[in-house]
């Protein structure tokens, strides 16, 4: 395991709210989770908050919906959640992002365009 943590903005401006995902490339290997705070910060978890990513390559998803947003609807309403980021970052085979979790600490910054 090695903690990973860095910031997301979008067209130059931080992300004050939403999630990233580190999806494995290697299906015996876990993925890691984030929530995006504010400034864009995240820190990764795998199993417990602040755990980062077992060490490997992973395919990176990015949402700017709040993931509370989905606990506030009375079960059976619709949600009505928008999201100002292009689609492709919602899919580990469109985003385009990659990365390397080595040893130590990793800081991986994503500007989106």
């Amino acid at each position: 395991m090695a903690r990973v943590s860095g910031t997301v903005t979008y067209q130059g401006q931080p992300l004050e709210s939403g999630t990233i995902s580190f999806i494995s490339t290697d299906p015996a290997r876990p993925n890691a989770n984030g929530t995006i705070g504010p400034g864009g910060s995240y820190e990764l978890q795998t199993r417990e908050p602040s755990d980062g990513a077992e060490l490997g390559e992973y395919q990176i998803v990015v949402s700017d919906i709040d993931p509370n947003a989905m606990n506030t609807a009375l079960p059976g309403e619709p949600l009505e959640l928008t999201s100002k980021l292009p689609p492709k970052y919602q899919s580990p085979t469109t985003s385009g992002l990659t990365r390397t979790v080595e040893r130590g600490g990793n800081t991986f910054d994503f500007d989106l365009e």
